[in-house]
């Protein structure tokens, strides 16, 4: 029975998270900034280049918080250890979180697109009642898609090495 290849299945699932490869290593942006990622034969090293930031916002794993490190060993590493390392990597990737958020703007806004459809009827019907409602409806839809995505920066760890 061949050994099961842990580098190759962990290489081949890092596209599909929105890692690029880079001359040595791949490099992913995630929930705490870019992390460059290493996958090994028996492991995979993580380090994300804010270890600061990483410190704020991953609470699983074990980051070592002053190197930015987050490393994945295993002794004699299976299918079910690289799905669990990839199952990590999404929990924090962005791009899958972006294709997510592009999705839902598209269906508020085909909602959105469908209740104006309806209150401009409403409104050659001269029904002010239903114009009202599909107005407000179509409100609705929209709201999310009029907020700003900022957030304020997170507070500073006292732990910090930094």
């Amino acid at each position: 029975m061949a050994k099961f290849n842990f580098q190759d299945a962990v290489r081949q699932a890092l596209p599909g998270l929105g890692a690029r490869e880079r001359q040595s290593g791949w490099e992913m942006d995630s929930i705490a900034g870019l992390m460059e990622i290493y996958p090994y034969d028996d492991w995979v090293a993580c380090r994300f280049r804010d270890p600061d930031r990483a410190n704020q916002v991953i609470r699983f794993g074990t980051l070592n918080r002053c190197s930015g490190k987050w490393n994945w060993h295993f002794t004699s590493p299976n299918r079910n250890d690289a799905d669990f390392v990839i199952e990590q990597l999404e929990r924090i990737a962005i791009a899958p979180r972006l294709e997510a958020l592009e999705r839902m703007k598209q269906a508020l806004g085909e909602i959105a697109a469908h209740h104006d459809t309806l209150r401009s009827e409403a409104e050659k019907d001269g029904n002010d009642e239903q114009r009202r409602y599909h107005e407000e409806r179509r409100n609705v839809a929209m709201f999310p898609l009029t907020i700003e995505g900022v957030s304020p920066a997170p507070a500073r760890n006292p732990l910090s090495c930094r």
